[in-house]
């Protein structure tokens, strides 16, 4: 329609008629490229939003986690203590072998799973967050994040040897009936039944004694939880930081 009113209007060398046709289809083109921009950056806002919120709930469920192994540790730590006072005073067990021998197994428990980035990951290879406030408060959880992972460590000599010295028995009872997982929880139970011979647990605990490196094993391990708990600590502080920081930008 528009080709056929402009072919016309050269035949008929109505110049006038000619410069509105050609205005009219810059103007026309230039707002579909206008429209077609809008709905792109609109499409482009709406994917940040969204991806935003993911990355709230993948804050907020690494922060789960990170509370649980806060939690988790402080139950590491005052049995690893109860067994490097069974190690190195000369004491007998009775009459709770059995506890002793549930906190060096619970002493050996470490629960360092790497936290979830993927959304976070997304989002760098868009170049999102756009807002610096943002991207600088997920930026310094996220490298906290994954130093503390880095930075623990992960095969502790005391368990390896620990789990060396058990029987197969005792490992069986112990994980069955000390040990659970909840969703994606783990649960160390410390009054859990008994379901080993009074004989047994003395052999192994005799067993623990007589291998002098399992105090020197058990004392680092445990001393390295008061460094790893503060920064667990620090890391929940940034990651409710980061979602504060997220809804603020919501709210403006």
């Amino acid at each position: 329609m528009i080709l056929r009113r402009f072919t016309q209007h050269i035949k008929e060398q109505n110049w006038f008629a000619v410069g509105l046709d050609v205005i009219v289809v810059v103007v026309g083109i230039f707002l579909g490229m206008q429209v077609t921009e809008w709905n792109e950056q609109r499409q482009f806002n709406e994917n940040e939003g969204m991806l935003l919120e993911q990355l709230k709930d993948e804050i907020e469920s690494n922060n789960v986690l990170a509370r649980n192994r806060i939690e988790f540790m402080g139950e590491v730590v005052k049995s690893g203590k109860r067994a490097i006072e069974f190690l190195e005073v000369d004491q007998e067990c009775e009459p709770k072998c059995w506890n002793l021998l549930v906190d060096f197994f619970i002493a050996s428990q470490s629960l360092f799973s790497p936290s979830n980035s993927n959304v976070y990951e997304e989002m760098l290879k868009l170049g999102l967050p756009r807002s610096n406030k943002v991207k600088e408060s997920i930026e310094k959880y996220y490298v906290l994040n994954a130093t503390t992972y880095s930075a623990i460590d992960k095969t502790p000599k005391y368990r390896q040897l620990l789990r060396e010295l058990l029987s197969y028995n005792a490992h069986k009872v112990l994980w069955e009936n000390c040990h659970s997982v909840e969703g994606f929880l783990e649960v160390l139970i410390s009054e859990c039944d008994q379901l080993l011979s009074d004989k047994e647990i003395q052999q192994i605990l005799d067993k623990f004694k007589s291998r002098l490196e399992l105090a020197e094993y058990l004392n680092h391990w445990i001393g390295m939880h008061h460094l790893w708990m503060p920064i667990y600590t620090n890391l929940i502080f940034y990651g409710d930081e980061a979602i504060d920081t997220i809804n603020g930008l919501h709210n403006n």
